[in-house]
Order: C-alpha cells, then structure tokens, then sequence
C-alpha cells in the first residue's frame, strides 16, 4: 500500500452498506469522500497529547487532551463550506473528494489551560448540512468516549457561522448529548434567505430604468442562474448611484433603509458593514450558494418578507413599497429541504440537511452576534431568540452582541469569556447576563453591543467614546 493510500481513509469502506443506520436512528448514505489522516496530524500544546481519530461513519478528527485532563470534553465545528460548482466532489471519478482537515478553536490555548479536552471534527460532508454535521460531531463523541477512558462523559459544543448551525441543530435534534454550547453569528433557518435580499431589494429598485433587470425578475425561477445574476451585476450597482455605496441616489439611499430594517433595524456597526460589505453581496452570496445541499429544491423563504424603506414594521406599506414588494421574486422554502428529515429517494442529497429550527433547546446556550455582519444578519438572532421564547426556553438562551462589522468578528476575550461564563452556568445553575437583541429603543443605542464587547473591533470608531467610561 502506497503511503497515499495510506493516508486516506475511504468513507465508503468504513460506513460498510450503502444506508447505514445511525444510533439517532437517521439514515447515514455512503459517500466517496475520503481523509487524509497524515493532514490532520498537528503539535499539541507543551503538557498536551495530540490525537487523530475516525468516527464510524467517515468523518476524521482532531484531539487535544492536557495532561491535567479535567475529563470533560469540547466539541468545537468549524465553520465554512465548499461553494463552487465545479469543485464539488464527483462521486463517479472521485475528483475533488478529499476532505478539508479539522479546524482549531479559537480559545484552543485557554482550553488546554482550564483542563478541557478539544475535538474538531472534518466532517462527512463539506457542503452546507448543518445536520449532517450535527451527526459527526456526535459521532466524534462517541468515538472519544469509546477509546479514551479518561474521558467522564460530559461534553460541550463551540462553532460559528455554519459551525454555529451545526451547534443549534446538535441541541435541538439530539437533546441530552451536550451539556451546554455557544454558537456565534448564526440565527435561525431563514438565515439562507438573507444571503439573497440585498440582491433581490437592489435588483427591485432599479428595475423600471433597467429593462433586462426587470425582465430578469419576471421571468425568475429556482434554481437561479448564477451566471445571468453575475452579468447583471454592473447595471444593477450603476443604478443605484455614481460610485455606491459610497455616491448613492435615491434608489440607492432605499436600498440602505430596506437592508438595515432587514437586518436588525437601526443599531451601530450597520452603516459601516454596509459601505464595508454590500458591493460584495450582489449577487456575491447567491452565486456561491451551491454549496447547499439541496439539489434544484429551493431552500429560501422570502413568501412573507415585507421590503420596506418609508414604513415601520407593523404599518401599512406605502404605494412605493408596495408596487417594489410586487416586483420582487418569492420563492418559498421546499419541505424537502427544510422541514424534512428525510434521505432523499436516489440517495444523492441529504436534503434534511437544511433542518428547520424550532427554538426547543434543553441545555444552555450562549449565543454571540456581530452587529454589522451582513452575512448572518442580527434579525436572525432577534428571530431565534422569539422562537426560543415561543417553546418556554428563554431560561436556557443569553443573546451577546459584538461591535463588529465582520461575519463572526470576535475576539479571543470575548470567547473566552463566554466560554467561562458557560462552565459556570452549567455548573452552577446562576444564568450569566447578556443582551436584549429585541427591544428596538436598547438595540438603537449608541452604545448597544458595550457591554460584551472587548477592545474596539476593525472601523468601530465610536467605540472609546461610547464605551469606555470617561475619567
């Protein structure tokens, strides 16, 4: 055997049948993705032991245990997610079917220091399935607490962004297997649709002095041509003002209005994300979404957005916004992707991947936002954290918001520091303090987001005189 066939693993020769049946009782198919086992070796920590192990069902990990193991164990799921078509594994010539490596945490250093143990799973799957990935990271635990008898049984999950899903739907489908978890800059299952507004409500806007804009909107049906969306982009950024974001005309001053309502409403960070950010959303996010694993099946849900730049939520829209909220695409989420938990039938696309959360979470969950991400809205926090009400659970959920106009812009301190307050919530049962996400007047604050927010983040230049208490 080559020293190449060595290292990869093939999931198709671990997971033996091609359906296997998970202990969750979900439905595991094959897949040809292999690991490279030799990549995911690392250097531990002075004082720690480095391991690399391979779960039942394909996914390769990462553990690092101190030498003081407290017997306690933390799952940390990356984020990210393989997004252009043609690199997406083919499973007939098993091109581009190697797993990226595990992951480090960010608090890694911390961690060892407290006596935690850390996972990082590669994953199964490096599309976008949350739930997939849910799987594997119960699986990296069963798989530790089957070889590593130091480990006593108590774990917790870390991740951000499609890590931070990962996180919500291991709390919500497998109730009992963490302890307590902290997902950053995620939201709830619209999340998907966001990507979409900013081109959708600039591509509304400038219609009637664009023909092949508007004909574009009539005529658009799932799955979007990303090619046609990239071709429009330079009239669609023209249309909205001389150089925007930074010259904008009327049209482009809506946009403004329409995505900081969208987002989360009037709070720091959202103008500076927006000049930072949004000539990289159109259609930038749309044309990467073939990361979801979803087949042709629409995985949006903008039925009932309201696209609203002169009214406030609640009221009437005007005739402007009404005649513009007519012109705009809905596409409605399809139960096979988001409500089901079903395998689909040619067994080529987990379509329950993409799982509706519910807001029924049983454990602790420290949540952080940033408030200018444009990616991870801050209205899916303000979304969650109202499902979360609506299920009885607003006990178990603390909102943190960062001043940071990036996706997932925290800083070690401000992770650390949840992390800590996490153990001692667990352990103690005293809930630790955090953000109101859904009061407007708090949220609109200047200093919204101080409280939780360590040192001034990238362009908060407000940051010392609203934050720091003066002599």
């Amino acid at each position: 055997m080559t020293r190449l066939a060595a290292a990869l693993f093939c999931l198709a020769c671990l997971a033996g049948p091609a359906i296997a049946k998970d202990s969750t009782g979900f439905e595991l198919p094959s897949r040809p993705y292999t690991v490279d086992m030799a990549e995911l070796k690392f250097e531990p920590l002075p004082g720690a032991k480095a391991v690399t192990g391979m779960t039942t069902h394909g996914s390769g990990y990462r553990l690092e245990i101190p030498a003081n193991w407290n017997g306690e164990l933390v799952v940390s799921v990356r984020g990210g997610a393989q997004y252009p078509a043609d690199r997406l594994c083919d499973p007939q010539t098993h091109a581009n079917c190697v797993l990226p490596s595990a992951g480090f945490p960010a608090i890694r250093k911390h961690l060892i220091e407290r006596g935690f143990a850390w996972a990082s799973p590669t994953f199964r799957e490096y599309l976008i399935t949350p739930k997939t990935r849910a799987l594997d990271a119960l699986d990296t635990v069963a798989d530790i607490r089957k070889n590593q008898p130091g480990f006593k049984g108590r774990a917790f999950i870390i991740g951000n962004s499609l890590g931070g899903q990962t996180v919500q739907h291991a709390l919500e489908l497998f109730p009992g297997t963490f302890a307590g978890a902290i997902a950053g800059c995620t939201g709830d299952s619209k999340g998907y649709a966001d990507f979409f507004e900013f081109t959708l409500a600039a591509m509304a806007l400038v219609a009637p002095d664009s023909p092949e804009v508007a004909q574009f909107l009539k005529t658009a049906k799932w799955p979007l041509d990303p090619e046609r969306l990239n071709a429009l982009r330079a009239p669609v950024l023209a249309g909205l003002g001389p150089n925007f974001p930074y010259e904008r005309n009327a049209k482009g001053d809506a946009l403004v209005k329409i995505m900081e309502g969208l987002s989360g409403g009037p709070r720091p960070m959202f103008d500076t994300a927006f000049f930072a950010e949004v000539k990289d959303t159109i259609p930038g996010y749309i044309i990467r979404m073939s990361g979801v694993d979803a087949g042709d099946r629409a995985f949006i849900d903008n039925v009932w957005v309201d696209y609203r730049w002169e009214s406030k939520p609640g009221q009437p829209l005007t005739v402007a916004e009404a005649s513009l909220n007519l012109t705009i695409p809905r596409f409605s989420c399809d139960p096979e992707v988001c409500t089901s938990g079903r395998i689909a039938p040619d067994q080529t696309h987990n379509l329950g991947g993409i799982y509706r959360l519910t807001g029924k979470i049983t454990v602790p969950l420290i949540e952080l936002n940033a408030l200018g991400d444009m990616i991870a809205f801050f209205s899916g926090a303000q979304r969650y954290a109202a499902q979360v009400e609506a299920n009885g659970a607003s006990n178990l959920l603390v909102q943190r918001a960062i001043r940071d106009r990036r996706h997932c812009g925290f800083n070690e301190a401000e992770v650390t520091e949840a992390f800590d307050d996490l153990i001692k919530w667990v352990d103690t049962s005293a809930r630790p303090a955090g953000d109101d996400t859904r009061d407007p007047a708090k949220v609109a604050a200047p200093n919204y987001g101080c409280a939780f927010t360590r040192g001034a983040h990238d362009l908060d230049y407000d940051y010392d005189l609203v934050c720091r208490k003066q002599p």
